[in-house]
């Protein structure tokens, strides 16, 4: 069901994108705002790379080895094997559907020069967002597999008492949340994407995240394994 909805925001957005329709309308309107607060002093782009570190590779190579860790330490392997497939997946999608929805890139003035090398590529001319957002995408899955494939492993360990499974819980679902927002944020500040390419990148993001969790939720069920 998350998946589904994640892959009907991304056609939605898609399409409106497409048709420059109603959603999509302020897109060039929200980047004039983020100009005009760079203006007025505040500090967009090195606040938007900081915060777009969350959905880089070198914050997320060790997110994920946590994760990996944490399913290593209790045996359960195929989760392991399932959050490296993933976490390669992700990726890999993104760069077969970025080329070919590169007609709905957009230019838009005010392009961050720290993306002028990007603009060698055959993806992007000057000014242009890449649809959809990469960093979300990646972000989304990244932190969700340590959130909803390693946590519950942790959750099930023998010992936890129930208030602090539900503790932990929250707090993996919050951590979750938490860098897609921020991811989110940091690409629109550092104008490297509009609001529609990180909304699309979110829905891709859902999209393969609770996929990859119903298959691991159907054939993967936690059991327990003694350490030792």
């Amino acid at each position: 069901m998350a998946s589904g909805l994640g892959l009907a925001l991304l056609l939605v957005m898609l399409a409106d994108t497409a048709l420059r329709g109603p959603l999509t309308a302020h897109v060039e309107a929200v980047n004039a705002a983020v100009v005009a607060w760079g203006d007025a002093g505040f500090p967009i782009h090195p606040v938007g790379r900081v915060l777009s570190m969350l959905g880089d590779f070198m914050v997320l190579v060790p997110v994920l080895a946590v994760a990996v860790g944490i399913c290593a330490w209790r045996r359960q392997w195929g989760r392991v094997a399932a959050i490296v497939v993933t976490s390669l997946a992700a990726p890999g999608i993104v760069r077969l559907l970025q080329p070919a929805l590169s007609p709905l890139n957009r230019p838009m003035p005010g392009l961050d020069p720290y993306l002028v090398p990007d603009t060698d590529s055959p993806l992007r001319v000057a000014g242009e967002h890449l649809f959809p957002s990469g960093h979300l995408v990646e972000a989304t899955v990244g932190w969700g597999l340590l959130a909803f494939v390693a946590i519950p492993v942790l959750v099930a360990a023998r010992g936890m008492p129930p208030s602090r499974a539900r503790l932990l819980h929250r707090v993996a679902i919050a951590t979750w949340a938490a860098a897609i927002v921020l991811t989110a944020a940091g690409r629109m500040l550092r104008q490297a994407h509009g609001y529609n390419d990180v909304l699309a990148g979110w829905g891709l993001g859902c999209a393969i995240l609770f996929a990859a969790l119903w298959a691991v939720e159907r054939f993967l069920p936690l059991r327990e394994v003694p350490n030792g």
